[in-house]
């Protein structure tokens, strides 16, 4: 008996809107961002059935300002069971006057276990250089089907941040089934909010 031999196809795509929720000290805030990337999808050659949503690949840009010692959190990437995600972004930060900086590199990622996302290592590695005491900007788990990133502001400072968002997301659907842990594919990015 043959092998089944699988055929990846890489279907580019860009200018796909974003929305990011973001929550800046309890006020919600929604952010849209034109996203660009791949999705690699696989089928079984000779198969009559359609390609399966195997990885994917994104990247896109948020901008925003705040005042004071406050703490913005977005929700960057949904995770179900059977799906991992692989971060790599850049984050640079100044204030009002250009008298401080702050940029951060960031490498890690999550697995869903079947109950909540995981930190892969058990670690993200943060590389970061600043002019300020106290602003950070670091990934978190948001409930238990999402990553998110924080930021954290300082005190009498007004400070404007750029992120670069980059990352490669799995859904193990050769192993779980089409779209990670279901069988209903799922985009890359957070779905628009539920309409009030």
């Amino acid at each position: 008996m043959a092998n089944q031999l699988l055929l990846f196809k890489n279907i580019p795509y860009d200018k796909t809107r974003m929305t990011i929720v973001a929550t800046q000290s309890g006020v919600i805030n929604y952010y849209y961002t034109e996203a660009a990337g791949s999705r690699f999808y696989y089928t079984f050659i000779g198969a009559t059935a359609s390609p399966d949503l195997q990885a994917a690949s994104y990247e896109g840009f948020i901008s925003f300002t705040m005042s004071g010692a406050v703490t913005h959190e977005f929700n960057i990437c949904p995770l179900l069971e059977g799906e991992t995600v692989m971060f790599n972004t850049e984050v640079t930060a100044l204030n009002l006057d250009a008298t401080k900086g702050y940029i951060m590199d960031s490498f890690g990622g999550y697995r869903h276990n079947g109950t909540l996302p995981v930190v892969i290592g058990g670690s993200i590695t943060y590389d970061e250089k600043t002019d300020f005491s106290s602003i950070s900007a670091r990934f978190f788990v948001i409930g238990t089907q999402s990553v998110g990133l924080r930021f954290v502001g300082q005190v009498s400072q007004e400070v404007d941040w750029n992120v670069h968002i980059q990352y490669k997301k799995g859904f193990h659907s050769v192993i779980y089934g089409p779209g990670g842990g279901g069988t209903v594919q799922k985009p890359i990015y957070p779905p628009p909010p539920p309409i009030d």
